[in-house]
């Protein structure tokens, strides 16, 4: 069987320290560093920190490689390297948040 790890981030820095932990250790760079040379966006970092305030403590919110996105959902919105799954709240099997 599959272990899930788990990460629960109390404050905004170590949540954005911890998504972005591949391209920090990556680059060998701080975050704030990371931020400066355009490595990460910090927009897009804290709009990540408010949906996950906005969670029920019955939804999840994950990473999927790529690939696995792709072949799944047959694309990746926006081109990140990381897709994101949604709750399927509509009951479909579709998992979109924006309907």
């Amino acid at each position: 069987m599959t272990s899930l790890h788990i990460t629960d981030c109390a404050d905004y820095e170590t949540f954005a320290r911890t998504w972005h932990a591949h391209s920090l250790e990556q680059h060998d760079v701080s975050l704030a560093t990371a931020c400066d040379r355009g490595l990460i966006t910090e927009d897009e970092t804290r709009l990540f920190w408010q949906l996950l305030g906005q969670l029920a403590p019955d939804e999840l919110l994950f990473r999927l490689p790529e690939w696995l996105a792709e072949e799944k959902v047959g694309f990746v919105e926006g081109g990140h390297t990381d897709g994101v799954c949604w709750p399927d709240r509509a009951g479909d099997g579709q998992g979109d948040p924006r309907r």
